[in-house]
């Protein structure tokens, strides 16, 4: 299926109304931009990521936009069709930071030692 043939943005039919404005469809892959875009599964509109609502939030409405798994027949890329503005997804109470956990630093220290190391990158 290519991108053409993809089901539309329902974003803006989401409960709060305004998620059309925050989410764009990408028309092509993200890695290599064949239009080659195959769905796999399409979630609708779903709340963004990591905006939890307080329980004073609870009667208010939710940022939403739609969700949809697609693979590039061209290259294997599995990818997310839409794209939320950055400004809107890492808001300023954004909760994560992957500087203050311990854990995952080790963690991508060690992975890009080890690709140093295996790809013998030197300086």
């Amino acid at each position: 299926m290519t991108a053409t043939n993809l089901p539309p943005d329902t974003s803006d039919q989401s409960p709060t109304g305004v998620a059309g404005s925050i989410a764009r469809v990408e028309t092509r892959c993200r890695s290599c931009g064949s239009e080659q875009l195959e769905q796999v599964v399409a979630f609708g509109a779903t709340p963004l990521a990591d905006r939890l609502l307080r329980a004073d939030q609870l009667g208010e409405p939710e940022l939403m936009a739609d969700l949809t798994f697609v693979v590039c027949r061209d290259c294997a890329l599995a990818q997310i069709l839409e794209s939320v503005d950055p400004e809107i997804l890492f808001f300023s109470d954004y909760p994560y930071f992957s500087s203050v956990s311990p854990r995952l630093m080790a963690h991508f220290t060690a992975s890009a030692e080890a690709i140093i190391e295996r790809r013998e990158v030197t300086s």
